[in-house]
């Protein structure tokens, strides 16, 4: 089976570079802002880009002649359930893009759905916002838990089973504090304990992905032990896994400042580059809707690399889908 990705809310294409170094090619992506669109058209030249994920439907990649890809990966605009945002949840102006990616992918159909967002989601809304997000991707709601989600978990409902777990970019080799929650879904064509592996390490595994500096101690076959296997003909069946790590005294889910001898200085746009596990100089240039090469300022590369996914975390996602993609 051809392994393809279609991207949604792409920025400069840095979680794509995970993909396509685990050998999926890029089928579409979609970005509103032109500088990060400009990068993301120099790093993926072939790859067709639509300009606002409002103009995707099945009708018009048909046109395209584009074929619905294998994984449809987005992390929608996260200011409205960032901790440094306002806070207004689903319904804010951005985060409300949450339910297009849906639209889509219910169009099209991937054999994977993968949603990324900042750790803030699980707590939005006093958890009704996640409750939501779990509801919309697989035709069952949740009530959120009395004492707030977990780290990770899986539920099933009657169009999708979904995965999902907070994943620490310093978990894969990084010097960067960067949490974001993963959702892996699939329309019910794979088992839930081999969508599970896709996030969990199995038993047989030496060793799991740190998730909040502390090793994940529940692997995909316990998780699949703890389903109750007569789920058919629920309406939806919810577990939760690992424990909580919320701390007042956390660390920042960022790292902008670096203390040399003089003094603080900012870290240059490469160093945050090499935090992402990008290509060095991944944001410095790009090709712009004229087809003109240009070169970006430092400001613009400062928040493509912030709004980005780290490369490492994307690739070992990639890298596991494989398996579960031959199961499909």
């Amino acid at each position: 089976m051809k392994l393809t990705l279609g991207s949604l809310f792409s920025g400069g294409g840095g979680g794509d570079h995970g993909f396509t170094k685990a050998g999926y090619s890029l089928t579409f992506a979609a970005e509103i802002e032109p500088k990060a669109r400009a990068v993301l058209r120099r790093h993926n030249p072939q790859t067709y880009i639509y300009h606002d994920v409002k103009d995707i439907t099945a009708e018009r990649l048909k046109n395209d002649g584009l074929e619905p890809p294998t994984v449809l990966m987005g992390g929608s605009p996260c200011q409205d359930l960032s901790q440094a945002g306002r806070r207004a949840g689903l319904k804010g102006k951005h985060s409300e893009l949450f339910f297009e990616q849906i639209r889509i992918a219910d169009a099209l159909n991937p054999i994977f759905l993968i949603w990324e967002n900042v750790r803030g989601a699980l707590r939005s809304n006093a958890g009704r916002d996640f409750a939501t997000i779990l509801g919309e991707i697989t035709g069952y709601t949740p009530t959120p838990p009395a004492d707030g989600w977990r780290e990770g978990g899986i539920c099933i409902g009657p169009r999708r089973t979904a995965a999902w777990r907070v994943l620490d970019l310093s978990g894969f080799g990084i010097p960067h504090v960067r949490r974001r929650v993963f959702i892996v879904a699939n329309p019910r064509t794979i088992r839930p304990a081999t969508l599970a592996a896709v996030l969990y390490e199995p038993e047989s595994s030496a060793g799991h992905q740190k998730a909040f500096g502390e090793t994940a101690t529940e692997t995909s076959a316990a998780i699949s032990r703890r389903l109750v296997s007569d789920y058919r003909g629920r309406p939806g069946q919810l577990v939760q896994t690992l424990t909580r790590g919320y701390s007042k005294n956390q660390r920042p889910d960022y790292c902008s400042y670096v203390y040399e001898q003089h003094g603080l200085r900012l870290l240059t746009p490469l160093e945050c580059e090499r935090l992402m596990g990008w290509p060095d100089g991944y944001t410095a240039e790009g090709i712009n809707d004229k087809g003109e090469a240009i070169r970006l300022a430092d400001t613009p590369r400062y928040q493509i690399i912030g709004n980005g996914i780290g490369a490492p975390v994307t690739q070992w996602i990639a890298e596991r889908l494989k398996a579960a993609t031959n199961e499909h």
